[in-house]
C-alpha cells in the first residue's frame, strides 16, 4: 500500500475482512464489498475489533450490483471476488480506478490450471475457461501495463496508465 501511494482502495471481495485491515493499517481509507451475510457480520465485528470502523467501510451485497452504484476514484482495487465474475467486475475496475492506480487480480491462475491444461480437473473447465478470457482482456486493454505473477495461485498487477 505504501510504496503503490495508495490513500484510496477499492476491495472486491471482503471474506472475514483480513486484507481490508491490513491496507488500512497501511493508512489508506478502504471501501469493501461482500455478499456472504456470514462473512459480512464477521468482517464488520473484525473491523471494529481491531479499531478501523473510521477507515474501513463495508458494504453487504453482490459486487456486480454494488459496482455499478460507486462512484469517484480509487488509487487501488484489490479483486479477490467470484473467480468466473471477475470480467464482469473488469468495467467497474476500469471506471473506478483513477490514472496511475494500481489493479491487483488475485488467484488468475487458479492452482496452475489457468496456465496450463495438464493441471485442468474437468469440473472446473468453465472458471478456467472464464479466467482465462480475462486475463486476456486485461493484456488486452491498451490503458492498462499489466503483469501475471506465478506465485501461490498467481495474480495479475496491471498499472493504469490512462490515455
Amino acid at each position: 500500500m505504501r510504496s503503490a501511494n495508495a490513500g484510496t482502495v477499492l476491495e472486491i471481495g471482503t471474506a472475514i475482512g483480513y486484507s481490508a485491515i491490513a491496507m488500512a493499517r497501511c493508512g489508506a481509507a478502504v471501501t469493501t464489498v461482500e455478499r456472504d451475510a456470514d462473512l459480512l457480520r464477521i468482517a464488520r465485528e473484525n473491523v471494529t475489533k481491531y479499531g478501523f470502523d473510521g477507515r474501513v467501510t463495508v458494504i453487504g451485497g453482490d459486487a456486480g450490483e454494488v459496482l455499478k452504484r460507486l462512484d469517484g476514484e480509487f488509487d487501488f482495487i484489490f479483486l479477490d471476488a467470484a473467480k468466473a465474475q471477475y470480467r464482469e467486475f473488469f468495467p467497474h475496475c476500469m471506471r473506478l480506478l483513477k490514472r496511475g492506480g494500481v489493479l491487483l487480480s488475485d488467484n488468475v491462475l487458479y492452482k496452475g490450471m489457468v496456465a496450463t491444461d495438464e493441471l485442468a480437473v474437468r469440473r472446473k473447465i468453465t472458471i478456467i475457461k472464464r479466467l482465462r478470457r480475462y486475463l486476456d482482456e486485461l493484456c488486452a486493454a491498451e490503458e492498462l501495463v499489466t503483469s501475471i505473477i506465478p506465485i501461490g495461485d498467481g495474480c495479475a498487477l496491471s498499472y493504469k496508465i490512462g490515455l
